[in-house]
């Protein structure tokens, strides 16, 4: 499998280990690495090899093989009955395969693009920002029917704020 070294998709797993092995490890399936937390959901496309099988990744191999891989480089992972990273020289165990099958159905979470009212791109940055000027850990985006306008951002604690979409929406 190859997957693009800025893709940090272990940063969508769980932090802390032995709660469920689902938000524990990424999974690969049919050319995608999805990975959970319970909370968020990141499906990223991976070019896969002819001898990479569908099943579970370890957040370990994922964080060692960018390792010494240049900025825009790819970090490559063999999938078979193990996770291979030649270029780091090592091997690891790949988790149970049978625990594979219990992994959550994510194509059925992801919503149909038909479903869409409105595209807004905004910037994680300042979003993140803004959170923090607002001292909250969470904020509630309310999206106006006009395209282009200013976004309020509410924060948990009666702090309101505004951001800007990007444009063109993506």
């Amino acid at each position: 499998m190859k997957l693009s070294k800025e893709h940090k998709i272990e940063k969508a797993l769980q932090k802390e280990t032995g709660t469920r092995f689902q938000t524990e490890y990424a999974m690969l399936e049919d050319g995608n690495l999805v990975a959970t937390n319970g909370r968020i959901l990141v499906v990223v496309p991976v070019e896969i090899d002819d001898d990479d099988t569908n099943g579970l990744v370890s957040k370990e191999a994922l964080v060692q093989a960018r390792k010494g891989i240049p900025k825009e480089g790819l970090c490559r992972i063999g999938c078979d009955s193990g996770l291979h990273l030649e270029r780091q020289g090592m091997s690891l165990k790949r988790p149970f395969q049978e625990s594979a099958d219990t992994f959550p159905s994510w194509k059925s979470v992801i919503p149909s693009g038909d479903a869409t009212v409105r595209t807004v791109t905004i910037s994680a940055k300042l979003l993140q920002d803004l959170a923090s000027a607002l001292a909250s850990d969470a904020v509630t985006l309310h999206l106006q029917e006009e395209e282009g306008r200013a976004i309020l951002v509410t924060g948990d604690n009666d702090a309101t704020g505004v951001i800007m979409p990007l444009s063109p929406a993506k």
